[in-house]
Protein backbone atom coordinates (compact mmCIF):
# COMPACT_ATOMS: atom_id res chain seq x y z
CA UNK A 1 0.00 0.00 0.00
CA UNK A 2 1.64 3.74 -0.87
CA UNK A 3 0.72 6.89 0.87
CA UNK A 4 0.05 10.21 -0.54
CA UNK A 5 0.67 13.48 1.22
CA UNK A 6 -2.08 15.68 1.12
CA UNK A 7 -2.26 19.66 2.33
CA UNK A 8 -3.26 20.08 5.87
CA UNK A 9 -2.82 23.06 8.30
CA UNK A 10 -0.80 25.89 7.20
CA UNK A 11 2.42 23.75 5.03
CA UNK A 12 1.53 20.58 6.67
CA UNK A 13 0.95 17.57 4.95
CA UNK A 14 -0.78 14.35 6.19
CA UNK A 15 -0.20 11.05 4.85
CA UNK A 16 -3.43 8.33 3.73
CA UNK A 17 -3.21 5.16 2.20
CA UNK A 18 -3.50 4.42 -1.59
CA UNK A 19 -3.24 2.07 -4.47
CA UNK A 20 -1.14 4.26 -6.69
CA UNK A 21 2.95 4.54 -7.94
CA UNK A 22 5.19 7.29 -6.35
CA UNK A 23 4.47 9.67 -8.82
CA UNK A 24 7.31 12.10 -9.79
CA UNK A 25 4.51 15.18 -9.55
CA UNK A 26 3.95 14.26 -5.74
CA UNK A 27 7.76 13.88 -4.84
CA UNK A 28 8.34 17.13 -6.53
CA UNK A 29 5.52 19.03 -4.71
CA UNK A 30 6.68 17.24 -1.18
CA UNK A 31 10.24 18.76 -1.85
CA UNK A 32 8.95 22.30 -3.06
CA UNK A 33 6.99 22.63 0.47
CA UNK A 34 9.54 21.30 3.25
CA UNK A 35 9.79 23.51 6.46
CA UNK A 36 12.20 25.86 6.40
CA UNK A 37 14.59 25.93 9.35
CA UNK A 38 14.62 22.92 10.24
CA UNK A 39 17.80 20.68 11.22
CA UNK A 40 19.36 18.05 9.26
CA UNK A 41 19.72 15.16 9.47
CA UNK A 42 23.15 13.46 10.11
CA UNK A 43 24.05 13.81 6.68
CA UNK A 44 23.93 17.51 7.05
CA UNK A 45 21.58 17.88 3.90
CA UNK A 46 18.96 21.06 4.65
CA UNK A 47 15.21 20.93 3.97
CA UNK A 48 16.87 24.39 1.75
CA UNK A 49 19.39 22.14 -0.56
CA UNK A 50 16.43 19.85 -1.43
CA UNK A 51 14.00 23.26 -2.48
CA UNK A 52 16.60 24.63 -4.46
CA UNK A 53 17.91 21.42 -6.46
CA UNK A 54 14.14 20.28 -6.66
CA UNK A 55 14.20 19.75 -10.38
CA UNK A 56 17.27 18.05 -10.74
CA UNK A 57 16.52 15.71 -7.52
CA UNK A 58 13.07 14.81 -8.32
CA UNK A 59 13.41 11.87 -11.13
CA UNK A 60 16.03 10.42 -9.02
CA UNK A 61 14.46 10.18 -5.64
CA UNK A 62 11.51 9.44 -7.33
CA UNK A 63 13.02 5.76 -8.84
CA UNK A 64 14.70 5.43 -5.45
CA UNK A 65 11.36 5.81 -3.70
CA UNK A 66 9.57 3.47 -6.17
CA UNK A 67 13.05 0.74 -5.54
CA UNK A 68 12.31 0.91 -1.95
CA UNK A 69 8.51 0.73 -1.81
CA UNK A 70 8.80 -2.00 -4.46
CA UNK A 71 11.35 -4.32 -2.74
CA UNK A 72 10.62 -3.53 0.74
CA UNK A 73 14.06 -2.65 1.65
CA UNK A 74 15.83 0.24 2.99
CA UNK A 75 19.56 1.01 3.49
CA UNK A 76 20.73 0.61 6.40
CA UNK A 77 21.49 4.07 6.72
CA UNK A 78 18.55 5.54 6.52
CA UNK A 79 17.30 3.79 9.73
CA UNK A 80 19.44 5.68 12.09
CA UNK A 81 20.18 8.98 13.27
CA UNK A 82 21.87 11.28 15.46
CA UNK A 83 21.30 11.71 19.30
CA UNK A 84 22.59 14.06 21.15
CA UNK A 85 21.53 13.65 24.91
CA UNK A 86 21.02 16.86 26.94
CA UNK A 87 21.57 17.12 30.55
CA UNK A 88 18.93 17.26 32.85
CA UNK A 89 19.68 20.30 35.32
Amino acid sequence: MLFKLVKGIGRQYVMIALEEDIKEEKVECVLSHLLDDKSSGWDGITSEFFEAFVQQLKGLLTMLFQEVWSSGKMLDSWKFGPLKLIPNI
